[in-house]
């Protein structure tokens, strides 16, 4: 089954121990995994049942995420963060999606399509969390308007969720420093 076939249902990215590894479940069934390769850097590997991806953040004054198929060079698609924060991801193929808060703290993304409606939506958090869950990244995913998308789909799941990690991770760090 791929993720285009849940069109309309409810997944959930956790982070099952608090290391940098990802995994995303319908339920109690583990659906696919993001791992990021070091405790510090922005290279992450992403395996669902449609395929596996790496994904990494280049660029210092004009940054921007790549996706690539494991394994090769060539990217597949680009997303490019603007100053508020954010951005459009463009496949190779030429059709793009801005990635947009949907609320007034920045908690909550989606993915967006040409007119405007919500491909799919990523809300902080997960149901039922728990105290030791307080600093782990973890998301619920809407997937809203995917059939149309299903090859997008997968590498869109996913980069909601690593855009997230590289938000909490900036964050910390700019605490770190200024605190």
């Amino acid at each position: 089954m791929d993720l285009s076939e849940l069109e309309g249902g409810t997944l959930t990215w956790t982070q099952p121990i608090r290391d940098r590894r990802y995994e995303l479940r319908s339920g109690d069934h583990v659906l696919g995994m993001l791992e990021f390769a070091s405790a510090s850097g922005s290279l992450a590997t992403v395996r669902v049942v449609e395929g596996a991806w790496t994904m990494k953040r280049t660029g210092f004054l004009h940054p921007r995420v790549t996706v690539r198929e494991a394994g090769n060079g060539e990217d597949l698609a680009v997303y490019e963060p603007r100053l508020r924060g954010d951005g459009t991801v463009t496949f190779t193929g030429g059709r793009s999606f801005p990635f947009r808060p949907t609320d007034f703290w920045h908690q909550n993304w989606a993915f967006l399509d040409t007119l405007e409606k919500a491909v799919i939506a990523f809300d902080a958090g997960v149901e039922g969390p728990r105290l030791r869950d307080a600093f782990k990244v973890q998301l619920t995913v809407r997937l809203t308007n995917v059939r149309v998308y299903r090859s997008e789909t997968p590498i869109l799941v996913a980069l909601g969720l690593y855009l997230a990690v590289l938000r909490h991770q900036d964050s910390v760090t700019q605490t770190s420093v200024t605190g």
